[in-house]
């Protein structure tokens, strides 16, 4: 399983369409399998700043929307 941040799109009744930088999870072929709060966390100070870089690198891939994780269709 791999893992990177992307941009998520959330759509809401109560909070309409937002935005959020996730930890993305992709499963062996390389599909969605999943999201997790993101964190900058490091066990160095300059760790940090690499973190936040790569959440700043999230910002130029596509934006992911949030049902595609939960509604994926079989196209076989």
């Amino acid at each position: 399983m791999t893992w990177n941040y992307r941009v998520v799109r959330f759509d809401s009744e109560a909070m309409g369409e937002y935005f959020e930088i996730k930890e993305v999870f992709y499963d062996k072929s390389g599909e969605l399998a999943g999201y997790s709060e993101a964190s900058v966390f490091s066990d160095t100070y300059d760790g940090l700043f690499e973190c936040l870089d790569l959440m700043k690198a999230a910002t130029a891939k596509p934006v992911i929307d949030e049902k595609d994780f939960f509604y994926k269709t079989d196209t076989a």
